[in-house]
This record gives structure tokens, sequence and C-alpha cells, in this order.
């Protein structure tokens, strides 16, 4: 397909216009009075072909703060290595192109930008943890090691100096990583602990670290589990680990173990052990028997959360009843209102027990990682 530049649209893709000249595409992307979009789609149609002669006049406009930050990361993506542009990119401070700065950075084989890169490893931001990845596998485990000042991989997982280089450490020592098991920071466990369950070999290993009570076994019975091993005997003998939540109620804590576990990487191994030993729920058609017990309350038809919102997605429906709104959990037999104290069957989360925070179980919120109360978790909506 090929489409003339008058007729490009935000849809259209770069390859669709990459038979026109070097010239004209440059000269769409310099000129201010054309739409953001269609500079963008020109700038990456030079891909691997930017004439030098026009390279210090697209680089002014990355440089340039006032253009479109979409147009600026789209040149950054396409121009070549130059030593000027290597000098603006390591002293650049622009918070609108940081991100494209270090990935472009790393594309060009710039390794004093690891420092950067390992901090993105630590983000809660997945976009942002991508960029590190992806900059790392530009650059290399050999250059990011050097780079780091270690020499294997094996070290970097056991010494690396941020949780974020030993969970480099573990990728790429993998499979010889069961020590990492016992690391005190749970994002680097919880990175041993993904990779491991993928495997079926060292199984007695494991075993050895659970009966020993060694440094990091309830990673390796969370790993074993994982693998589809029964561990409830081995659960019982360390006495049924669990992390203390005062004041929640066993079938509240069971419907949001269900839902939530395994979590993120910051997640307790306790609440996966509960989890791998939680017996499967009886079926049950919740949102029926919530409007059987609303009946008298003459409730309207029920919408989900994400109609309600008129976007994404929850664990609820909303309910509009003669007592007021009524939120029920699709998690299990609870319910919110403000008017309706009891609900024959079905447990209310009040203000009390709503406000009860779930510790060592981070769940995305609106931007952000953390333990969330049990409201939240209950009736939770994410856009």
């Amino acid at each position: 397909m090929r489409v003339d530049i008058a007729q490009i649209t935000p849809s259209t893709p770069p390859t669709a216009i990459a038979h026109h000249s070097d010239d004209v595409l440059v000269s769409v992307v310099l000129d201010r009075r054309q739409e953001w979009w269609r500079r963008r789609i020109c700038a990456l149609a030079l891909s691997g072909r930017v004439p030098a002669g026009y390279v210090p006049a697209l680089l002014d406009v990355v440089r340039d703060s006032r253009v479109t930050t979409e147009i600026r990361v789209a040149l950054l993506e396409i121009l070549p290595l130059s030593d000027e542009l290597l000098t603006w990119l390591r002293t650049a401070a622009d918070d609108a192109l940081a991100l494209a700065i270090i990935r472009t950075r790393a594309r060009f084989g710039d390794t004093t930008v690891v420092p950067d890169l390992v901090r993105l490893m630590e983000s809660e931001w997945h976009h942002r943890r991508m960029v590190a990845e992806q900059g790392i596998d530009m650059l290399g485990e050999r250059a990011v090691l050097d780079a780091l000042g270690f020499d294997s991989a094996l070290s970097l997982m056991l010494f690396g100096d941020t949780p974020a280089t030993r969970v480099l450490g573990v990728r790429w020592a993998d499979p010889d990583i069961t020590q990492a098991l016992a690391d005190e920071e749970r994002m680097v466990a919880r990175e041993a602990y993904d990779r491991l369950a993928d495997v079926s070999d060292n199984h007695g290993e494991l075993f050895r670290m659970v009966v020993d009570r060694a440094p990091g076994h309830l990673w390796a019975l969370a790993v074993l589990a994982a693998r589809g091993e029964p561990i409830d005997d081995q659960w019982a003998a360390l006495g049924r680990p669990r992390v203390d939540v005062p004041g929640l109620p066993a079938d509240v804590r069971a419907a949001i173990v269900r839902q939530y576990v395994p979590g993120t990487r910051e997640t307790d191994p306790r609440w996966m052990l509960e989890a791998a030993c939680l017996p499967a729920p009886e079926p049950e058609d919740v949102l029926t028997e919530a409007l059987a017990a609303l009946a008298p309350f003459t409730p309207a038809t029920p919408v989900t959360a994400g109609d309600h919102h008129q976007q994404g997605e929850g664990t609820y429906h909303v309910v509009d009843t003669a007592a007021g709104r009524v939120m029920v959990s699709t998690l299990g037999r609870f319910y919110w209102a403000d008017n309706i104290p009891d609900l024959p069957g079905f447990r209310r989360i009040d203000d009390t027990l709503g406000a009860i925070v779930v510790t060592g179980l981070p769940v995305y919120f609106f931007g952000h990682r953390e333990p969330l109360t049990v409201h939240d978790l209950v009736f939770y909506w994410q856009d």
C-alpha cells in the first residue's frame, strides 16, 4: 500500500509512505504547519535512511521543547549516532523525553546509562520497566556486567548492591538461581520463584530447603506448589504461616486470596502458600441470590462496575433499590449499602471491616501497587 503525503492519517503505517524521497519526508518533519502526527509518521519512515545533511536540522527539532513530544521521540528512534547527539543525550534535562533518551543511549551502546536502566527496573510502572529491559537487552549481558563491576551473573545475583541489580543477576544466572529465593528483598526472591516455577528440576533441593527451614524455605515451598506439588503437609509442618490481618473474617480473607494471589512482585510468600492450600469454592450464583434477598427493596437491573463507570472493569455489580444503592461483590457473598444493615445470607462490608488494610498483598490501583483496604479489594474497580 502506498499513500500520498496529503492522505496520511494518524493510523497510517510508516511503511506506507516509505516510497517518498528523503527530501519529501524530511520537509514534512521540519514543517511546523503540518499536523504533529503527520510529522511523526514521516520521521519514522526515515528509519535507516536519514540523510547526513539533514541531521543537524532534525537534531534541532529534538532539542526544541516546544515541539510535540511524539515527534521528538520518533526522531530519537531514527537518528544515527553522532558525537553531538550523544553529548546532548548525556546532559539533557528534559522530563518529557527522559525515557526516550535512556532508550536511545542504550541503542547507541552507551554503557554509562546502565545506572539509569537499573533505577527504572525498580519502578512500579510497567512501561518504565519495559524501557529498562529493552535497554539492557540492547547493551547485552557482558556490557552491563562490566558497567556494574561484576564478572558473572551469579556474582551479580548474590552480591549486587540493589534489588534491581540482583534481579538482573537472577535472569542471567538462570537456571542456577535457587539461592536467590533467600534474598531478603521480595522482588528478587519473586523473580527466582517465577523462573523456577516454570521448570521441573531441583525438586530435591527445594524440598531440603523446606525440611531444613533454610533461608528462603517459604519461597521454595511456593515454587513446589506452583509446580503442582501438594504442599498441605509441609505447610502444616511449618505451622501454617500466614500474614496476620487482625479483624479479617475467614470468608472475606479466602475470597481475597482466591482473587489476588499470586499478586505482584512484592507479595508476601505466605499469601501464596495459603492460596495453594485453600480449597476451591463451591459454585454459586451470588448475584441471583442477592437480587432475591433484595426483593423487598425492589432492586433495579444490576450493572457491572465497568458499565457503571462507563469504562474499565471491577469485582462488583451496582444495584439501585428503594433503600438506596447497593454494591454486590463478585468475589463472594458480600455487599455494601448505607441503609440495608442486614441481608440474609450475605455479609455486609461496613466501614469498620472495609477499612482493614490487607498487608503483604500489593495490588495495582490507579497508578500504584500497594496494600489495599478490604473495601477496595472486595469492590475493586480499575479504569
